[in-house]
């Protein structure tokens, strides 16, 4: 089965033909892309500003004018990049699953959003990227970058930026996932990720053919307590499923009077805010005993709690991580004999934070309040209606195994953070491994994927 393709000619556009193809062979395994590569306008021209650029045809114009004129049956694109609409006489037939929808800042290898000059320059291409990397610090100077993906690369390495904001798709496809990156708390353009495929509005064929990979919605399924805060997005239907809960253990009020004597606090997750909140108002803790001191916050949410109760000096970590929290105290420059923190936590948090203060031989008042456990919901849903599972934490790992036996094949894992993104990688590969001895890489190509979320 030989079908015409039409594409742009870079290696990552490439590398989304072979995608598309790929996933139309497990439908029709001996289909075969015979494919006329363009340079595109947009590829030409290397100094307009997609900053303010319309859903014009900039980047499929010389595509689109070839398949009106029969040169090829469909034509391939990153969904994000189509005109709206689409140049008369033509059709989207299937829009693909798609890749990690997120935006990331790649980083050289030995920095840190802390190692990072004052005023680094970072090269973005749109005022969304921007404001989220002023989000991350707000010293940072943004410039326009247009190109190829290797070429963006090409200026952070050669020292002429300091940072370049990419799709985390395209990395994932060029099997770039290893560079430093920080992935960017900001909503996705539309599509970001996806893939279209686009034939002539009259080639019923090619719509018959390729609708086994349309895929215009979603469907995920979310494991963890609730769901986040910015949970709204198109093309996407959410289904809640919590397989975790948590419980308060015993708490003693002379641990929480030692918050007097505290000079700092460290908040690890939304639950540990609100089981703190309830036992200081429980034990009469006065206010000024904790919401005005600097509290160091592992992400967004976790903040976003934290001032909901009134807290104020509030220093949120860069990456959601102990990792992220230790980085962000070295900041700090906390000087040791003077320095007590509190930590309320979970039972199941890493001792990456308290090593690291032992250390540094900063005092720590360590408070366990509460801890997590499997909950079964009265009916478990059927795994192969989803198109991705959010795994919200390696509670969420643990219980998916003691309730499923074993993480799914050729379904989106999607995690929060890399310490469950690590867990899910490590479930995965042992379970290869055991299977027919093949490594990650194999594995990968096999069909599951692994975001960070």
């Amino acid at each position: 089965m030989m079908i015409s393709v039409g594409a742009r000619g870079s290696k990552l556009a490439r590398a989304q033909v072979q995608e598309v193809l790929e996933e139309l062979r497990s439908f029709h395994p001996n289909a075969i892309f015979v494919t006329t590569f363009f340079e595109t306008s947009g590829d030409k021209d290397q100094l307009t500003s997609l900053r303010t650029l319309a859903k014009t045809d900039f980047f499929t114009k010389e595509i689109d004018e070839a398949q009106l004129k029969n040169h090829f049956r469909v034509s391939i694109h990153s969904a994000k990049d189509l005109p709206e609409p689409l140049a008369k006489g033509l059709k989207r037939i299937a829009l693909t699953s798609g890749k990690d929808s997120r935006d990331v800042l790649v980083l050289r290898d030995t920095d840190t959003l802390y190692s990072l000059k004052k005023n680094a320059t970072i090269a973005c291409s749109s005022y969304r990227r921007e404001e989220a990397i002023k989000a991350l610090r707000s010293d940072f100077i943004c410039t326009d970058i247009r190109g190829t993906i290797e070429k963006r690369l090409e200026v952070l390495f050669q020292g002429t930026v300091d940072g370049v904001v990419v799709a985390k798709a395209a990395l994932i496809r060029l099997q770039l996932e290893k560079l430093n990156h920080i992935i960017l708390d900001c909503k996705p353009t539309q599509f970001q990720g996806r893939l279209a495929v686009i034939a002539r509005e009259d080639d019923h064929e090619m719509e018959k053919l390729f609708s086994c990979i349309d895929r215009p919605k979603k469907k995920r399924l979310y494991l963890g307590l609730e769901l986040p805060d910015n949970n709204a997005q198109e093309e996407l239907t959410l289904v809640h499923c919590p397989i975790i809960e948590t419980k308060l253990l015993p708490q003693k009020k002379e641990h929480f009077l030692q918050l007097e004597k505290a000079t700092h606090l460290i908040m690890t997750s939304k639950m540990a805010v609100r089981y703190f909140m309830k036992m200081v108002q429980e034990f009469a803790i006065h206010p000024q005993a904790y919401l005005e001191k600097p509290c160091f916050s592992v992400g967004k949410e976790t903040t976003s709690e934290l001032k909901n109760y009134g807290f104020t000096a509030i220093h949120t970590a860069a990456v959601e991580t102990s990792e992220g929290i230790v980085q962000l105290i070295q900041s700090h420059a906390l000087v040791a004999p003077k320095v007590k923190i509190f930590w309320p936590h979970s039972a199941k948090s890493r001792d990456k934070i308290s090593n690291f203060l032992h250390t540094q031989q900063i005092q720590l008042i360590d408070c366990i309040l509460y801890d997590t456990f499997t909950k079964k919901p009265e009916f478990l849903p059927t795994i192969s209606d989803f198109d991705e599972i959010f795994f919200s934490s390696p509670s969420t790992c643990d219980a998916y195994i003691e309730l499923f036996g074993a993480l799914p094949k050729n379904i989106t894992l999607l995690a929060q953070g890399p310490v469950t993104l690590g867990i899910i990688r490590k479930l995965t590969f042992t379970a290869v491994e055991e299977e027919n001895g093949s490594d990650l890489e194999d594995f990968c190509e096999r069909g599951i994927s692994y975001t960070s979320k």
